[in-house]
């Protein structure tokens, strides 16, 4: 199923924050994102390979139904790592944005990638087609606008210093 259907299929009003990511393994800084996000928001989780990177050939599973238990309104989409090839984030939200542009379409991510999203491929184009980011806080990190979009920082949290390339 694509993404376009995918989101047709749950139909959401408002807004959608994508929280996307390679998410290996998932940790509580994840879970912390999805807690913090605005409740009336639809979140679609989209677990991916980083197309920046090698294609991480291991298999791991995400635990659905404790991720879905974390906010009222939150889908998984694995339709992107199924694949198992490369897949810009700047193709998908362009296509979305057009097919949905009754909706507000926005990004949930953690301090680390909201720092490197110059290093994204197109990036300009990407922030062009959200209406915001929420960001979800970094220990010792100022929270300091850098790019020409809205952003929300959600705060400071416990798992700060979790990180997967960590893990």
């Amino acid at each position: 199923m694509s993404l376009i259907e995918f989101i047709k299929n749950i139909n959401p009003k408002g807004e959608i924050l994508y929280f996307g990511g390679s998410f290996n393994p998932w940790h509580e800084g994840h879970s912390e994102c999805i807690r913090k996000a605005p409740k009336d928001a639809t979140i679609i989780v989209i677990p991916d390979h980083n197309p920046q990177k090698e294609i991480n050939t291991k298999e791991y599973s995400l635990n659905e139904s404790y991720i879905k238990s974390l906010h009222k309104n939150v889908y998984i989409y694995k339709g992107f790592f199924l694949k198992k090839k490369k897949n810009p984030t700047y193709k998908w939200i362009t296509q979305v944005k057009k097919e949905f542009s009754n909706l507000k379409h926005s990004f949930l991510m953690g301090y680390d990638s909201y720092e490197n999203l110059k290093s994204w491929i197109q990036f300009e184009t990407i922030l062009n087609n959200l209406n915001k980011l929420y960001v979800l806080n970094r220990e010792n990190q100022m929270c300091e606008n850098y790019y020409n979009i809205k952003t929300i920082f959600l705060g400071p949290h416990d798992f700060e210093q979790l990180a997967s390339s960590k893990l």
